[in-house]
């Protein structure tokens, strides 16, 4: 009798003591999609990669990934081709007075063979400040119907600016909270004006939207006439550095001399950009807290593959981050 109440007076104790026992605390974790494109040295891409050729490292941290998405299936598209109409870009663009000529060539080459029925479509330019206006046209029909009057639009504000980094951000602004993979296809010379927002906050503002800034390089490889001879103008460091940085792609190969670029190869290489940004791998990664941009890094098995990825993790946001992203500064 006694055994059997002290039996029953420690369970009881020992119940209630474990009332007591606070969890131990677990850590709180999300999921996070990044898009991850892979390509081949001459960006061509590569659709054929499985979950264990990727490794993923958050602020230095190997992490893994909880699933992805084939990129054998071309994933819809919202774009934004943002031209630069500044007097630099002449070659291609054209006077105030004038907009029938190269653009037209260039975005008639383009864009009616690229862009589906699913993707959303917007067109920029940057001449004074950067403006962007959606194409509603659901057909290449259509399409072609729009262009040459865009392309004819007269200019806004001062045309001897050329704010490039604000038009990225205008771009981002502008795609908001889009479906599909957000694409920004910035066609520009890299040569900068009149902006309020420097390379890196542009790269930061846009990581922050999801988007991916492509560069069509009008200066890349460009051959300038001097007094002591000719000299070849390396690839605008910034602009290779936005597209690395964002998890875009940099395409510079100018086949005409000085200011005669040749709309049909810029035409080509329009396509080649929204093909990249088609061709992806949605990678979701358990992360245990994204309030803050954390440093990304992907890499493949494949050493000779190249990665275009974004260089951080940051929240979805129409609206500019609060935690600013810290990015090594560009060296212009």
């Amino acid at each position: 009798m006694f055994w059997a109440v002290g039996r029953f007076l420690a369970l009881g104790f020992l119940t209630v003591a474990a009332s007591f026992v606070e969890p131990l605390p677990t850590r709180q974790t999300r999921a996070v999609t990044v898009d991850v494109t892979v390509t081949t040295q001459d960006s061509t891409p590569v659709t054929t990669l499985v979950l264990d050729d990727f490794r993923v490292l958050v602020e230095g941290v190997e992490t893994p990934i909880a699933s992805i998405s084939s990129s054998s299936t071309p994933r819809p598209l919202s774009i934004v081709v943002m031209v630069d109409q500044s007097p630099s870009m002449s070659g291609l663009t054209s006077t105030r007075d004038d907009f029938n000529g190269p653009l037209d060539r260039v975005l008639l080459g383009s864009l009616p063979g690229s862009v589906t029925d699913q993707d959303r479509l917007q067109l920029g330019r940057i001449a004074g400040r950067a403006s962007v206006r959606p194409v509603h046209a659901a057909t290449r029909d259509a399409l072609r119907r729009v262009l040459p009057s865009f392309a004819s639009r007269p200019l806004v504000g001062d045309y001897w600016g050329s704010p490039i980094w604000d038009a990225v951000d205008t771009a981002a602004r502008a795609l908001g909270n889009a479906p599909g993979r957000r694409l920004i296809v910035l066609i520009t010379d890299g040569q900068g004006t009149a902006n309020h927002l420097s390379a890196e906050e542009a790269a930061e503002r846009a990581i922050a939207g999801n988007a991916i800034v492509t560069v069509i390089d009008q200066a890349a490889n460009e051959v300038v006439k001097q007094d002591s001879g000719s000299v070849r103008v390396s690839p605008s460091r910034a602009l290779v550095w936005i597209a690395a940085a964002t998890g875009g792609a940099h395409f510079g190969d100018r086949r005409a001399m000085a200011m005669a670029p040749d709309p049909s190869f810029t035409a080509q290489l329009v396509r080649r950009a929204i093909a990249f940004g088609r061709h992806t791998y949605a990678l979701t990664l358990r992360v245990a807290d994204v309030s803050t941009p954390r440093a990304l890094d992907i890499t493949v098995r494949q050493p000779s593959l190249v990665v275009h990825a974004p260089a951080f993790i940051a929240q979805r946001s129409t609206e500019p981050s609060s935690h600013p992203v810290t990015v090594p500064r560009v060296l212009h």
